[in-house]
């Protein structure tokens, strides 16, 4: 069990170290195919350390901002937003009761070697988090803050429907009177990345 702010994505899924060992061998496959069939000889370890950057920075989005979205999409959610039964300067705090969501999400990442592309990575990306106790501060129909209670789950990264990565968490508790600030948009993981990379 540990305390305080909420990870992001990234920091809950990739282990330290993820993009050094052999963890991301089945992402490359498609590229090592690609490469033979243009005749492109390619340093691998400089392509499994810019596919870590690249996915690093796809899933650098705090847990908080995943699971509001997913709360301000819900039916139940859509009390709050109606401006007649909450005007806009009226502020709500209410508990959450233990529930769990699921989320997934589908980015790619596409490669260019010398200016010549390689078949794109599909990854897909399963979260499941249950939420325990959440006080959330609701205004003009957006989720502000949060406070209290704790979140736990589980993720996946898989490709081509191999699993490169799972893991579950520890219980991550917030403390009562310690606010999670929520931005006034809060971003979605990016659906594609690109990187271009100057190897022979």
């Amino acid at each position: 069990m540990t305390s305080g702010a909420l990870p992001t994505i990234g920091a809950f899924l990739l282990p330290v170290g993820f993009d050094e060992g052999e963890s991301l061998d089945p992402v490359l496959v498609p590229l090592r195919i690609g490469a033979a069939s243009i005749g492109l000889n390619i340093p691998w370890s400089e392509v499994r350390r810019e596919v870590g950057a690249r996915l690093a920075e796809i899933l650098d989005v705090k847990l908080s901002d995943v699971v509001v979205s997913a709360w301000e999409r819900a039916q139940d959610f859509r009390e709050y937003a109606d401006p007649e039964a909450h005007p806009p300067d009226e502020t709500i705090l209410t508990e959450l009761a233990e529930h769990t969501i699921d989320i997934d999400f589908h980015p790619s990442l596409e490669l260019l070697v010398n200016d010549r592309p390689l078949p794109g990575i599909q990854l897909d990306i399963t979260l499941s988090l249950t939420i325990k106790g959440l006080i959330l501060k609701i205004r003009d129909g957006k989720v502000r803050e949060m406070t209290a209670g704790s979140i736990m789950g589980r993720g996946k990264l898989e490709t081509a429907g191999l699993t490169i990565l799972e893991k579950r968490t520890a219980e991550i508790l917030l403390p009562r009177g310690r606010e999670v600030e929520i931005p006034s948009e809060a971003p979605e993981p990016s659906a594609t990345d690109g990187a271009h990379l100057p190897l022979g």
